[in-house]
C-alpha cells in the first residue's frame, strides 16, 4: 500500500508542477520530470509485488487499467522531456494515479493458469 500513496503523491506532484509551469507560460518545463520518473518506477514495483504475491499475472478489469495508465504516463514522461507533449501529463498523471488506486482498493486476484498464447495476447492487447 505504501508504493501505491508513493506513486500517487508523485504523480499528482508532477501534475501540479507542470500546472504551475503552464500557468507560467513555459514552453518547455523541467523540474516535473524527476517526481514522475518516481511515480512510474513506484508504479511498477507495485504490480511486480502483486503478481509475486499472486504467484502469476494478475489481468483483471483494474489491473489492465492500471497497466494502461502506467503505459500512458511512461509515454508521457518519456516523450515529455522535450517539451511539447509535457502538458499531457495535467491529465494523464492523474488518470494513472486514479487507475493505480481502483487496482489497490479492489485488491488482487489470485492467478489463473493461463496458456502461454493467451498471455501473449492479452499483454499485445494491453500494448495496443
Amino acid at each position: 500500500m505504501t508504493l501505491t500513496l508513493i506513486a500517487v503523491a508523485l504523480y499528482l506532484v508532477a501534475a501540479g508542477l507542470l500546472v504551475k509551469a503552464l500557468a507560467r507560460g513555459d514552453d518547455n518545463p523541467r523540474g516535473w520530470t524527476v517526481p514522475a520518473a518516481l511515480a512510474l518506477v513506484s508504479h511498477a514495483g507495485f504490480h511486480l509485488a502483486a503478481w509475486r504475491a499472486a504467484e502469476g499475472l494478475d489481468l483483471h478489469f483494474f489491473a489492465a487499467l492500471s497497466l494502461v495508465g502506467l503505459g500512458m504516463a511512461a509515454l508521457t514522461t518519456a516523450f515529455g522531456t522535450s517539451g511539447r507533449m509535457a502538458a499531457l501529463g495535467v491529465i494523464v498523471f492523474p488518470l494513472a494515479a486514479a487507475s493505480l488506486c481502483g487496482y489497490a482498493a479492489y485488491g488482487h486476484m489470485p492467478a489463473e493458469g493461463l496458456d502461454w498464447r493467451l498471455q501473449l495476447h492479452a499483454w499485445c492487447a494491453l500494448l495496443a
